[in-house]
């Protein structure tokens, strides 16, 4: 009898895996149907859970379609690209960020072109991180990164933080401060004269 029933239970399961399949193509012939583009891509992106390359394989989108809605070049979308190989690319949306699918932290592309020698020194690890996915949030692509930890985004964003808090303080104090008309001559500096 227990073998029976192990069996009948084996059966059900494989039948609702059938069902299940069919339930996902037709909702994915709809989306198709219904949707083009961001939207589309979003779709079957975000709710289906589709990763970029089950897109491509699936020829749910061209790569050209793929490409124009995440805002990356045609190059991209094979997902084997380095931070590094990427910032040397023309056509990568100016608003692109960095993201990791352990993190909600964000990093715009952009700031990582800003690293001098030693700053790339420092951030090596996410310098050589891989392309892994890419997701669009709002238009804005965001390219997950794999073969980095997330702290290293995070740890980023911080020295970034750090950086320009230091250089709006060295402003601030080098800044010439102007005082009132009724004090001294209207504009000019306050300060110790040479």
């Amino acid at each position: 009898m227990k073998i029976r029933a192990e069996q009948k239970e084996k059966s059900s399961a494989s039948l609702t895996m059938k069902p299940r399949a069919e339930l996902f193509d037709n909702a994915v012939s709809s989306a198709l149907g219904l949707y083009q583009g961001e939207d589309l891509y979003t779709m079957l992106h975000g709710s289906f859970g589709l990763t970029l390359q089950e897109i491509r394989e699936q020829r749910y989108m061209t790569d050209q379609e793929i490409a124009q809605t995440c805002g990356v070049p045609e190059e991209m979308l094979d997902c084997d690209m380095t931070v590094r190989d990427v910032l040397r690319l023309e056509g990568v949306a100016e608003y692109a960020s960095l993201a990791h699918k352990d993190s909600i932290v964000l990093v715009p592309l952009d700031d990582l072109k800003t690293l001098t020698a030693s700053g790339q020194k420092d951030f090596a690890a996410l310098l050589d991180a891989r392309v892994a996915d890419i997701r669009v949030d709002d238009g804005e692509p965001e390219l997950v990164l794999a073969g980095v930890e997330a702290a290293e985004l995070e740890r980023f964003c911080d020295a970034l933080e750090a950086h320009e808090q230091a250089e709006q303080a060295i402003a601030a104090h080098l800044e010439p401060r102007i005082i009132r008309s009724e004090d001294h001559e209207l504009g000019q500096p306050s300060g110790p004269t040479m």
